[in-house]
């Protein structure tokens, strides 16, 4: 592992980039001549990029950075190149482009072109390792990962070798990516917990919706402008929670879909799923929605009140909380089992919502 970028000429640029701008120091300035607490100050006020090159010069150099205790979390975007988002709640510190030449064992980091602040930093060891190292100096374990288009000039399957050190729970994949890629990208889970599928357009997105997502089984799949007024993933997706923004309103859309629940035999996804999901705009809501929704469905009336299982538990659940008008709630019942689940249609503003929730 080299770096292309020595310690010598990082020690001639901190009087140039460091925030501090200390026009005192010299070229020739030595950081670990310094006591530890004043190389920490000074190490904190770094630049991202700046503490990456210098944290590769030598195993001192990364353990000093590494004891500054930074925890930072990742986003990857999976597009013609790798690129990498490091930040820690709502502030963003880096985002920078990765390449890497297999031939040469090389690894380019480098400033996106849209950013005023340029940097290009070249190193000379394998992609895993930098990755690998990344982890390690800032302590993220379970990133967000993103596909959004094609890569060039990298392998998928050298790309996931290289993130193999990482847990990766929570995906989003836009469908600008190519049905041979949303397989492969499948294969990055370690432990499915979220994926985002983004689709924004008026066609099937992605034929793996009927292979059953490879028989994975998340904690939540969310669906980003759905565009069929069928629903024709549910039998695919095995989740426990499922999140839909439907670009169509269509109650009997509804209708099928409880009337599958309540007469269908025993399967993956109605066996996994506890809650299911659906929003879509008001002003598309035929007005005898709710008869349509409940015809030929033996069902039970429930009084307008909130329950506290209304809301499941799960950390991205802002949207199940959402509402300032309950329409109508009911019970139904499985045929096969007797298993209970409540039926809640209500409204926030401009947006109506079809809740199931399963086993109450």
């Amino acid at each position: 592992m080299e770096n292309s970028n020595p310690p010598s000429s990082l020690s001639a640029e901190v009087s140039e980039l460091t925030p501090s701008e200390d026009k005192k120091m010299k070229p020739d300035f030595r950081l670990m001549d310094l006591y530890m607490l004043e190389q920490r100050t000074m190490l904190k006020n770094w630049t991202l990029n700046q503490q990456i090159s210098y944290s590769l010069c030598s195993k001192k150099c990364k353990d000093l950075i590494q004891s500054l205790g930074q925890k930072f979390k990742f986003n990857f975007f999976v597009s013609k190149h790798l690129e990498i988002e490091i930040y820690k709640k709502t502030d963003r510190f880096l985002r920078a482009n990765i390449e890497y030449c297999p031939e040469k064992q090389e690894v380019k980091f480098s400033s996106p072109d849209d950013r005023k602040y340029k940097f290009e930093l070249n190193f000379k060891m394998s992609l895993k390792a930098f990755l690998e190292h990344l982890r390690t100096i800032y302590g993220c374990n379970t990133p967000n990962l993103m596909f959004r288009e094609e890569l060039e000039g990298l392998d998928m399957i050298e790309l996931k070798d290289a993130m193999s050190g990482f847990q990766i729970s929570n995906m989003t994949i836009l469908n600008t990516v190519t049905s041979d890629s949303f397989s492969k990208a499948l294969d990055f889970y370690t432990s499915p917990k979220r994926m985002i599928l983004a689709v924004n357009r008026r066609d099937f997105p992605f034929s793996e919706f009927n292979s059953g997502f490879k028989g994975k089984q998340f904690e939540i799949v969310k669906v980003m402008e759905y565009p069929l007024e069928q629903l024709q993933l549910f039998r695919s997706v095995i989740s426990k929670y499922i999140e839909i923004d439907c670009l169509f309103c269509n109650p009997w859309m509804f209708n099928l879909v409880l009337k599958d629940w309540i007469n269908g035999e025993g399967s993956a996804w109605r066996d996994h799923l506890e809650a299911l999901y659906l929003r879509f705009n008001k002003s598309h809501l035929p007005d005898n929605y709710e008869e349509v929704i409940i015809d030929g469905i033996e069902f039970q009336r429930e009084s307008l009140q909130k329950q506290p299982y209304d809301v499941p538990h799960f950390d991205d659940n802002e949207f199940w909380e959402l509402s300032n008008e309950m329409h109508a709630r009911f019970g139904i019942r499985r045929v096969t089992d007797g298993k209970k689940a409540t039926v809640i249609l209500d409204s926030f503003k401009n947006s109506f919502y079809f809740k199931l929730i399963i086993g109450h």
